[in-house]
């Protein structure tokens, strides 16, 4: 038994006022200034590929593009499940569980009479303040002193070119990169890629679920109010105060003082923020290096054996309501992180979730 009872939303409604924003909020030149130095702090990008990579007997995936996404997709979706919902979709009985839960989470958005509160400033602040927090750590690790330097002097050799001159570098990265993905969806999966029958079985059980549709007003208002109760959640985690008991106001203070402290930071290893400075930072390199593109993916991938990647027969359309599923996932998760606020583990006194069940078309006893 897992579901969204008539009652669960009840500490949403009460805390959507105290958290309801008069208007969306204009970042200061410091706060715009820390935001662009951390754009180009991240990047850098990774160093330069080996050219001996080129050389290696990497296996090759022969399935398209669009199965690789599918099951990237699919696999993100179990690994989210169990993560934020404790729910293992290749168990049937607990893919239920969570078709249940999505189904009645689904209904009492759309049937709660959610008053409306602008949540976009707690999106922004945790932003800023994540920012911040970057920022401070990157120069006490010694990262940004390392940065400036090697990007003042790449522009000084007047360094542009990202690999050597080959046609097999574009190859080679599209091929890295869907090994990546599949090596990613293995771990998620708990499935080695090696074991391809395995592997192909448990990608064509995640795709059998039967999942309900989200309206798309629902579908809407669910991620909105996601990235709002995320947000708040980042906020009272990294802060250590309640942002729905402290009110916009001081934690808006809190994120200055976080914001001032990584301009303090910066200055110090000669990186202006203060209002009124341009931002100065040394222009980076021409690198269109792929984030993937490190030693540790290429080694994963070599582990692989490459008859088994060869055999893979992926052939798993994702299903339209997927998406909603990932929402749905992670709602949960960030309703429970902001406020609290969980899905029943039984039923209830008022508990509808045989009826919701049956009205969204999910199989399955509920």
């Amino acid at each position: 038994m897992s579901c969204f009872c008539k009652t669960a939303l009840v500490p949403l409604v009460a805390a959507l006022p105290s958290l309801n924003a008069s208007a969306t909020l204009s970042l200061s030149a410091t706060a715009q200034a820390a935001m662009a130095a951390d754009v180009w702090l991240t990047a850098q990008g990774p160093a330069p590929p080996n050219p001996a990579w080129l050389a290696l007997p990497l296996p090759q995936v022969g399935v398209s593009a669009a199965a690789v996404a599918s099951v990237s997709a699919l696999a993100q979706l179990r690994a989210q499940a169990l993560a934020q919902c404790r729910m293992d979709l290749l168990v049937p009985q607990q893919a239920m569980a969570f078709a249940r839960l999505s189904a009645t989470l689904s209904a009492r958005l759309s049937a709660t009479a959610l008053p409306p509160a602008n949540l976009q400033p707690w999106v922004q602040l945790a932003a800023l303040n994540a920012t911040a927090l970057r920022l401070q750590a990157a120069v006490q690790a010694g990262v940004v002193a390392s940065a400036l330097a090697s990007a003042t002097a790449s522009a000084a050799a007047s360094v542009t070119a990202p690999v050597p001159a080959t046609p097999q570098w574009p190859a080679f990265f599209s091929n890295l990169g869907a090994m990546t993905a599949l090596l990613t969806a293995s771990a998620q999966l708990g499935v080695s890629l090696s074991a391809t029958a395995a592997f192909q079985a448990a990608v064509q059980a995640l795709a059998r679920i039967q999942l309900p549709v989200i309206p798309l007003p629902t579908l809407v208002a669910m991620c909105q109010l996601s990235a709002g109760m995320a947000a708040v959640a980042q906020l009272g985690r990294s802060l250590g105060a309640s942002p729905v008991q402290a009110g916009l106001p001081a934690v808006r203070a809190m994120v200055a003082a976080n914001l001032s402290a990584a301009a303090s930071a910066l200055a110090s290893v000669g990186v202006q923020l203060s209002a009124g400075a341009a931002l100065r930072l040394p222009a980076l390199p021409a690198l269109p290096i792929p984030t993937y593109a490190t030693a540790a993916n290429v080694q994963a991938a070599m582990a692989v054996s490459a008859s088994a990647v060869a055999a893979l027969t992926l052939d798993v359309p994702v299903a339209p309501a997927l998406p909603a599923a990932l929402g749905v996932s992670a709602l949960a998760a960030n309703l429970t992180a902001a406020l609290g606020i969980s899905a029943a583990t039984a039923p209830c006194p008022v508990c509808d979730s045989r009826a919701v069940v049956a009205s969204a078309h999910v199989a399955g006893s509920v």
